[in-house]
């Protein structure tokens, strides 16, 4: 593991990891296979040939074939996974109503859904889809071949040129649609009662970290925002997610910490962040109010589906999809690589050069995109992603955002790279932490002494 890691409560992880695997093991039934076999068949009526199942991410999908070779999909949340269930249906299925109505993305037809109570089989909150048929994804294209499924998905460092910029070209296709759904709260997309089905912002963003943070850090929910928040300005939404690095390491149980200093480095580091975000340091004030782009944390090369040629014959997968800062949008996609910055297996900075050598290329790709698109008179200057994501990337706009999201890689990224952007380059976190409390108000250091002794003193118990 890299150094800096906040690890898994090992604990919790092992609690969901046990759920899981338990609750997948029930569904291994000749009379469960049936009984979902006919429940699909409710939906859409045929000759049915074949079911079978398949586990991915924190779902669980049943794919019936049909003599005329389509298929249906039934998908359902695994719980211990999915921390969610009901909530993260609802806006995905909005999100997907929205896609379609104001984008030409290839989606999947939704054929039914609901929640827990309407689903006769008792497996939870369902979705059914048309399936997609498809030859491979985007994902799969662009990893390393031949290796072991167990090994984490790198970008094949040896990947044809073409290939690897038809891929990046697709993307941008799909990052441009997306980038001109916007809003003017921050949050998740819900249905409204009304005949043609539209949709609003009426709930609280749910990130994939929210879920993980539970998952995994035993995060209590009831220090989440309220399912009905939602957010009026960018600098709100991030001063709540600072907030929310400060709750985690208080709250998480379990090997967060080493020692009273590592403790104190870890609380220093998250009090920094939340005082750079309230000084609307952050994010530019021009874009604070708005407006807000649509945003899928989980969108990824995995997510597009390819057929034999490598065409995009569909994008799946809406789930985590809310309405985000602009900067969220304007930020170079991380997944270039396929592997996180915290996982790349070579340290941080070898991410970071690996990644520059790849940006080039896709910015050059989404650059020519959007010229087309302008020459063909249906899309703006102003709306253009290429210049906004070059300028993240150049000022270190791109760790803001990635800190954010991430509770569990944030001190690795605060250390190695947000002390130096915002506090000074010539400093070194690990000889002259101590100096930054001096940054901290009379206020904010009392605040620091609380936590590491409430911390201190929860962890000895």
């Amino acid at each position: 593991m890299m150094v800096n890691l906040l690890p898994y409560d090992d604990a919790a992880w092992e609690e969901s990891e046990k759920g899981a695997d338990a609750w997948l093991g029930s569904l291994h039934d000749q009379e469960r296979y049936l009984a979902i076999t006919k429940f699909l068949l409710s939906y859409r009526p045929g000759k049915p040939t074949q079911l079978t199942t398949i586990v991915g991410g924190s779902n669980v999908s049943f794919r019936l074939t049909y003599r005329e070779n389509s298929s249906v999909v039934l998908r359902m949340p695994i719980p211990f996974l999915s921390i969610f269930p009901e909530e993260k249906l609802q806006y995905e299925i909005a999100t997907m109503q929205c896609l379609k109505d104001n984008t030409t993305l290839p989606l999947p037809r939704i054929l039914g859904y609901g929640p827990a109570a309407a689903n006769p089989l008792q497996l939870g909150p369902f979705l059914i889809l048309e399936y997609i048929d498809h030859e491979t994804d985007l994902g799969t294209l662009l990893n390393t071949p031949n290796v072991s499924q167990d090994v984490r998905p790198v970008l094949d460092p040896n990947i044809n040129l073409p290939i690897l910029e038809r891929a990046y070209d697709q993307f941008s296709d799909i990052l441009l649609q997306l980038s001109r759904v916007t809003f003017w709260r921050i949050g998740s997309l819900i249905l409204q009662e009304t005949v043609d089905g539209s949709q609003r912002i009426g709930a609280r963003p749910l990130p994939i970290h929210w879920n993980e943070l539970v998952r995994l850090g035993a995060f209590p929910r009831s220090e989440l925002s309220s399912s009905s928040t939602t957010f009026p300005t960018a600098a709100s939404y991030l001063t709540e997610l600072a907030d929310m690095h400060i709750k985690h390491l208080l709250h998480q149980p379990h090997d967060s910490i080493t020692s009273e200093s590592d403790c104190r480095q870890k609380f220093l580091a998250r009090l920094l962040f939340r005082k750079l975000a309230r000084q609307g340091r952050l994010l530019p004030a021009s874009t604070d109010k708005g407006p807000f782009k649509l945003w899928c944390d989980d969108l990824r090369p995995d997510s597009v589906l390819l057929n034999i040629n490598h065409d995009v014959v569909g994008v799946i997968d809406w789930e985590y999809s809310y309405a985000a800062p602009l900067e969220f949008s304007c930020t170079p996609p991380w997944w270039l690589l396929l592997e996180t910055p915290e996982k790349w297996s070579e340290g941080l900075e070898s991410w970071t050069r690996k990644f520059d050598e790849r940006l080039k290329v896709f910015l050059s790709l989404l650059r020519r995109r959007e010229d087309r698109l302008i020459e063909e008179g249906t899309f703006r200057e102003e709306d253009r992603l290429s210049g906004p994501m070059t300028k993240s990337w150049e000022t270190g706009q791109f760790w803001v955002i990635y800190a954010a999201q991430r509770n569990f890689a944030f001190d690795l990224v605060f250390r190695q790279k947000l002390d130096r952007i915002f506090l000074g380059p010539q400093l070194n976190w690990d000889s002259d932490w101590e100096d930054r409390v001096g940054l901290l108000s009379k206020k904010e250091r009392l605040e620091l002494d609380e936590l590491v002794r409430c911390k201190l003193e929860k962890d000895s118990h």
